[in-house]
């Protein structure tokens, strides 16, 4: 049994700004200029990098740091990335990477230059590829794979091949020139580098996009092996027959040096996903494709994020399942035995949210002592709707962990997008999404942490409320050791439907039957939030 609790560590500190807090409502603000565009990445220490376009300063790449205990650590709105990148007022697809000392490496494109950027930055804020990074002409679509030896493999599309270069803990080239990536298939002759995964033996193996021309999105999978100084070893052309985007960025795992790929594709008129799997001497032991995350044709199955933890026989996946024209969506998920590719639950995977329902999850699929935790949002965001989100704890078979399934962190009424979940460290998880709230859009996170029985929530938070009955007809009672200050009823359109001050109870008969959000606010200010049944 786990317990989750989000908590409020301390009050403003001279040397960082911001903190966790328990206010659903609120959240912590990671910047103060408008953003759009965010995208995060997780410490091995619980640290979390936040990377954003500030609209603000017309459009300059800009990143924060936030402790284990969300102190911004590079004052209100961050840091550069980079001092000479010109930017224009749009932007294209980029990456970011952490490695083993929690540096992160960032690579974006200039969009008025059509220059690649790779900036590589300590957690105090040193620039250790210097503050311009290393430049590439014409790079764009840029993948990194940070290097035991502090370098970088940096792989981006440039004309018609996709192109790769090796770096050293400087940012100097270690190769003599880029090595392009040709396409082995004549009706496909363009290409584009795709995901990346370091060998222990200091090769990698490189996944390829093969397309039919240079602006199509539509490509099939090639995957390749290099050694060290960029000689190719291998190629599995093909590994899959289903058709993938060149434009979207795919999990992938490493078990040793076996590397196992998520991804989701069509052959012509719908969408499945599967969990392949690459060994290092170029077999696929579960064969083209790999295996089916479910046999069932009801539903296609859309994006698909993966998870596994040292020492585990299973992979576990995630996927968002919707109808044939995509209009209402719920959510699935699959637990594989990492050996045989064997599905343990069932041909058809195990429903989490049925579809209809609209709840999809976002963000990357995170274990917790081999329990799956992931991110959700109770709507599909389309830049206007009132959107939430929420996190959902399953056992070793699927199954909610915590009796009322689910628990509501960011429950502000504001449309929520462009959402990352980051890897869980010490029971922590990291939610960072853009958010228009207060008159524009603004990167706001929201820390999770989920702990055994033994570590008591009552520790961290001694104001427990209880709400009953549930379900109910009518009236409902808010049990809680301190006063009411404030009851909100909300649907789950993020609609304030009821509200009442100064007291325990409030009456749901007038109305409709349905799933609701009841927010108690305390007299300490603290605020809980249950899911309520009206019938």
């Amino acid at each position: 049994m786990k317990t989750i609790y989000l908590f409020l560590i301390g009050l403003f500190c001279s040397s960082a700004f911001g903190q966790w807090t328990n206010d659903y409502g609120v959240n912590t603000l990671v910047a103060d200029s408008h953003t759009s565009d965010v995208q995060s990445v997780g410490t091995n220490d619980g640290k979390t990098w936040v990377v954003f376009w500030d609209e603000d300063a017309g459009y300059k790449l800009r990143v924060q740091l936030l402790d284990q205990d969300g102190n911004l650590q590079f004052g209100t709105n961050g840091m550069l990335v980079n001092s000479v990148a010109d930017n224009g007022t749009w932007t294209a697809t980029r990456s970011n990477v952490v490695d083993e000392d929690g540096n992160v490496y960032i690579g974006f494109t200039a969009t008025n230059s059509s220059i690649g950027y790779v900036n590589k930055i300590a957690p105090d804020g040193t620039q250790l590829y210097g503050e311009e990074g290393i430049s590439i002409p014409d790079g764009w679509d840029l993948k990194l794979l940070a290097l035991p030896d502090g370098g970088v493999l940096v792989g981006w599309m440039g004309g018609s091949n996709g192109m790769l270069m090796r770096y050293d803990s400087d940012g100097a080239p270690v190769w003599a020139s880029p090595i392009a990536v040709e396409s082995a298939n004549t009706s496909l002759p363009y290409s584009n580098i795709g995901e990346l995964a370091g060998l222990s033996d200091g090769s990698f193996i490189v996944l390829l996009h093969t397309k039919a021309t240079s602006w199509t999105i539509n490509s099939t999978m090639d995957a390749l092996k290099f050694d060290a100084d960029g000689n190719e070893i291998w190629r599995i052309e093909a590994f899959s027959n289903q058709t993938m985007a060149s434009n979207r960025r795919y999990p992938i795992l490493q078990y040793g040096d076996v590397v196992y790929f998520g991804y989701y594709g069509s052959t012509g008129y719908r969408f499945d996903s599967f969990l392949q799997r690459i060994n290092p001497d170029g077999t696929l032991p579960w064969g083209v494709d790999g295996i089916d995350f479910s046999t069932d044709d009801t539903f296609y199955e859309m994006t698909t994020t993966i998870a596994f933890e040292p020492g585990s026989d299973y992979i576990w996946a995630a996927a968002n399942v919707c109808n044939d024209t995509q209009s209402v969506y719920g959510q699935f998920v699959q637990k594989f035995n990492k050996e045989t590719g064997e599905r343990q639950l069932g041909d058809n995977a195990k429903e989490i949210f049925p579809v209809s329902s609209n709840w999809i999850s976002v963000g990357d699929l995170q274990l917790v002592d081999s329990q799956p935790l992931f991110l959700f949002s109770n709507d599909i965001s389309n830049g206007v709707n009132p959107i939430q989100l929420g996190v959902v704890l399953l056992d070793a078979d699927g199954n909610f962990v915590w009796p009322e399934e689910y628990k509501m962190i960011a429950t502000s009424e504001g449309n929520k997008f462009r959402n990352d979940f980051t890897k869980n460290v010490n029971g922590q998880s990291v939610a960072i999404w853009s958010e228009n709230r207060d008159g524009g859009n603004f990167a706001y996170a929201q820390n999770i942490v989920v702990e055994g029985d033994t570590q008591s929530v009552n520790d961290l938070d001694k104001s427990k409320v209880i709400v009953y009955p549930n379900p109910t007809n009518g009236i409902v009672t808010i049990q809680s050791d301190q006063p009411v200050s404030k009851i909100e009823i909300i649907d789950f359109a993020g609609n304030l439907v009821l509200k009442k001050l100064n007291s325990k109870s409030i009456d749901l008969q007038k109305l409709p039957n349905g799933v609701y959000l009841i927010k108690t606010t305390l007299k300490d200010n603290s605020v809980k939030i249950n899911k309520i049944v009206k019938k």
